[in-house]
């Protein structure tokens, strides 16, 4: 982890000619007294004594300029910047005159801060050695690794000062760059991560805490628990109906055993998102992660129902490549939602691995299925779902044509059974077909 050398702030020196230092090339008030800072309230009248003005009363309140004294002696800063001025005068924007440099964890959360007054150069350096304004305790930084000039509009570019392992500015590396623009004030030095602000940054608006509702229960946003709420109804409902379809002796044991496993698979599959949300992201997100898979359960439960209700009311076939896509559909959905918000990769990359695994892992399955189908001279694939007649939307079909297709069975049966290999059928189909003559 990186550590910076922290300075005070009121200790750090304000160059003469910077616009921190008042009107004039004058030192700061607190200096020119004469040994370290004088208290506040005695800043301002000294500044404006440096300024022309040395019949001001002790106490600061000069003719014209009492309120921007006071004003100075209730913050504590340093009264130099404003500048004395007759009643009305405009003060003159005095430019950026400081840059707070944050380092990052790997959260990206700020781990250390430190404000750096700029000088005349308005160039600060960064590296592993004493010399340095910024210093990082990282092995795969420089002594002097880089300077970042900060331009008065703001305008932040780094420069690389011969360094080996060169500068990481947008996920790239640069190898002695010079003068490169640093979006977002976003740099990374070796392993460290570095973020610089000036006073003209653009910051986000200020979020809702929803952690003030925590002793109600509503840590996480209403939507977040109404997905996961809504989710768990539906797929008790579908648990529900699976058991009363497979008509028990006893529905309510059936029911509450088939939960019970629901429930176990569920909740070990949240704790592991959650605990990888913990170790990458520092936060738990247990409400999110259930909204997640439970909500999408719901979701592709109802879709698949509703595309058994479509093929059973148009008297479809029963086709593989559906259930296949739909399968491949609900995990990709499944495993982007959760890497988006348990890591912190880009979603670029949480789409490329939420697509490519499912496709690699349904496909295997699917054909290690179809050749134990092959293998196996029961399997007819008529796997229909039975549904209540008024549904049908399309005839079926008739007695005669359904005992032809199914004597068609027994023919498709001995076929699969004779091209299958002797040693799998414990001896030749000949031989079966003398013995039973």
């Amino acid at each position: 982890m990186a550590a910076v050398i922290p300075r005070d702030d009121d200790a750090l020196p304000r160059p003469a000619g910077t616009p921190g230092a008042g009107a004039t090339d004058a030192p700061i008030a607190g200096d020119a007294a004469g040994g370290g800072h004088a208290p506040a309230i005695a800043d301002a009248p000294d500044a404006t004594d440096a300024l022309g003005t040395a019949d001001a009363p002790a106490t600061g309140h000069a003719p014209g300029t009492a309120d921007a004294a006071g004003g100075a002696a209730a913050s504590g800063a340093h009264a130099g910047s404003s500048g004395p001025g007759a009643p009305g005068a405009a003060v003159a924007d005095p430019g950026i005159n400081e840059v707070v440099v944050d380092v990052l964890d790997s959260h990206g959360r700020v781990h250390s801060r430190q404000r750096i007054a700029l000088d005349a150069r308005r160039r600060i350096s960064i590296g592993r050695g004493a010399q340095a304004q910024v210093i990082i305790d990282d092995a795969h930084a420089a002594a002097l690794h880089a300077g970042v000039e900060v331009a008065p509009d703001g305008t932040l570019t780094v420069t690389d000062l011969g360094s080996v392992n060169g500068v990481f500015v947008g996920g790239k590396r640069h190898t002695g760059a010079r003068d490169l623009p640093l979006p977002g004030g976003l740099l990374q030095i070796g392993r460290t991560r570095l973020r610089l602000r000036t006073r003209l940054e653009t910051i986000a608006p200020e979020q809702p805490d929803h952690a003030l509702r925590a002793h109600t229960g509503h840590a996480a946003p209403r939507s977040v628990w109404a997905a996961a709420g809504a989710g768990a109804l539906v797929c008790a409902a579908y648990v529900f109906y699976s058991s009363w379809m497979g008509a028990p002796r006893d529905l309510a044991s059936a029911f509450a055993g088939s939960m019970m496993s629901v429930v176990t698979g569920l909740s070990a599959w949240i704790a592991l998102w959650a605990l990888l949300s913990r170790l990458l992201l520092g936060e738990w997100r247990w409400v999110t992660h259930a909204a997640i898979v439970l909500g999408l359960a719901a979701l592709l439960l109802g879709i698949d129902f509703a595309f058994d209700v479509a093929w059973f009311s148009l008297d479809l076939p029963p086709s593989g490549l559906r259930e296949m896509g739909l399968l491949v559909l609900a995990c990709a959905l499944l495993l982007y939602g959760h890497l988006t918000r348990a890591t912190s990769i880009s979603t670029r990359r949480a789409a490329l691995i939420a697509v490519l695994l499912p496709l690699l892992a349904t496909g295997t399955l699917q054909w290690v299925q179809a050749r134990n189908q092959m293998r196996n001279v029961n399997y007819t694939g008529e796997q229909k779902l039975l549904l209540p007649p008024a549904l049908r939307l399309r005839g079926g079909a008739s007695l005669d044509d359904f005992f032809r297709r199914a004597a068609t069975l027994k023919d498709e049966a001995d076929r699969k059974r004779r091209a299958m290999p002797n040693d799998e059928l414990g001896g030749s189909a000949d031989d079966e077909d003398d013995s039973d003559d």
